[in-house]
C-alpha cells in the first residue's frame, strides 16, 4: 500500500488530473450499466405483465348508432298501434346494449309519471319483415321484429321489469288517486295543470342473458325495444282523467341505464 501510495504521490500534476479522471468515468460506467439494468428489467416485466382491463357494458341506440340517436318523441297519444287490451294504444322505441364480454346483465328504467305510460321491454333483431321502424342517423328504415321464445330456448320475449315503488300496486303506477288529492288539485281537471303529488317510478330487469350472435345477427350488440303504452278515448269522464293518456299532459324524463349483473 506504501509503494502505491509513493508511486501516486511521486505522478506529475497532469498525470493526477488524467487518473482522476480515468477513474470518475469508470464509475460512471458502472453506474449507467446498473440503472440501464434497472429500468430494462423493469420494462421486460411491464412487456409481459398484461393488465386486466374491466368489462365494459354500453347503452347504444338502434342499428349502429350511439345512443345519442336514441330519442322518444313524435308521440301522439290519438295515434299508435292499437293493442289487444280495450282503449289501449301502443309505440315501440328500438335501443340496443353493447355487452362486450358481460354474460348477463340488468337494464334499469327510471320515469317520470305525469303522462300514464306503461313501459315493456322486449327482446328485438334486425328483420327485413319486422314492422318495427328504425331510422338510422344516415336516415335509412331498418326495420325489427320481437324475438320469440322458439327463437331463443328458455327465454321470454317479454323482458320481466319489476317496480320498486308503485304506490298503487294493482296498478304499478306512483300517481294517487283521485280522492287521496286536496280538493281543488284534481289531476288535470284544468288543462295541462302539473300533477305536483306524483312520484318517479323505479324499474330492473335482472340477469339479462346476453343474445347469441346467431340470433340477433349481430357479435356486439343485443336489441332491445322499449314499448310505451297507453290508455286512449276521445271523451273522458272525470274519474278517468288521470288514467288516459292526452296531448296536453306534461312531459316525462325517462332515464335508462345497465350495469353487470352481481348474481
Amino acid at each position: 500500500m506504501s509503494k502505491l501510495n509513493k508511486w501516486f504521490q511521486e505522478l506529475p500534476v497532469s498525470k493526477k488530473i488524467q487518473f482522476f479522471a480515468a477513474l470518475i468515468i469508470t464509475f460512471g460506467q458502472i453506474l449507467a450499466i446498473g440503472i440501464y439494468a434497472w429500468f430494462s428489467y423493469h420494462q421486460g416485466l411491464n412487456s409481459m405483465t398484461k393488465v386486466k382491463a374491466p368489462p365494459t357494458l354500453n347503452l347504444a341506440s338502434g342499428h349502429l348508432d350511439e345512443i345519442s340517436y336514441f330519442e322518444l318523441q313524435d308521440i301522439d297519444v290519438t295515434k299508435g298501434k292499437n293493442s289487444e287490451e280495450k282503449d289501449e294504444k301502443y309505440k315501440d322505441y328500438v335501443f340496443s346494449v353493447e355487452p362486450g364480454k358481460i354474460a348477463k346483465y340488468n337494464i334499469q328504467i327510471a320515469h317520470t309519471t305525469n303522462i300514464p305510460f306503461k313501459y315493456e321491454l322486449y327482446r328485438a333483431k334486425e328483420d327485413v319483415n319486422g314492422d318495427i321502424v328504425y331510422r338510422t342517423s344516415e336516415d335509412e328504415e331498418i326495420t325489427y321484429s320481437i324475438i320469440t321464445e322458439e327463437q331463443i330456448e328458455g327465454i321470454d320475449q317479454k323482458i320481466n321489469l319489476k317496480d320498486y315503488n308503485p304506490d298503487n300496486r294493482s296498478t304499478g303506477r306512483t300517481l294517487g288517486l283521485e280522492d287521496k288529492l286536496p280538493a281543488g288539485r284534481k289531476n288535470y281537471d284544468d288543462g295541462d295543470t302539473v300533477n305536483i303529488y306524483a312520484a318517479p317510478l323505479y324499474s330492473i330487469a335482472r340477469n339479462i342473458s346476453r343474445n347469441d350472435a346467431v340470433i340477433d345477427k349481430s357479435a356486439e350488440r343485443d336489441y332491445f325495444v322499449l314499448r310505451l303504452v297507453w290508455k286512449y278515448k276521445d271523451s273522458l269522464s272525470d274519474s278517468e282523467k288521470w288514467n288516459y293518456a292526452v296531448n296536453n299532459k306534461e312531459t316525462d324524463i325517462v332515464y335508462i341505464s345497465a350495469q353487470e349483473s352481481s348474481e
